[in-house]
């Protein structure tokens, strides 16, 4: 009798509008947080948000060391990837 694995299902990345963020790959290590010249980025135990205070300048995306931060959808610089 063969036994079926659970599947997990990917969530899909959460884009509010100021950046967007991928909580599967965020490893909460903190590097986007001492990164940021506003104090936007928030992490708490369970993800990471970004408040108004956000000017979108990318220093969060460029330190991230798996890819977990990218700009939100529409946004110029998330097309010309």
């Amino acid at each position: 009798m063969l036994e079926t694995a659970a599947v997990a299902i990917r969530p899909s990345v959460r884009d509010n509008g100021i950046m967007a963020i991928d909580d599967m790959l965020c490893m909460h290590c903190g590097a986007c947080v001492g990164t940021c010249p506003t104090n936007a980025i928030f992490l708490n135990e369970v993800f990471l948000t970004f408040n108004e205070d956000c000017t979108q300048c990318g220093m969060c995306v460029k330190v991230c060391p798996v890819g977990a931060i990218d700009y939100p959808r529409g946004h110029k610089l998330a097309t010309m990837k």
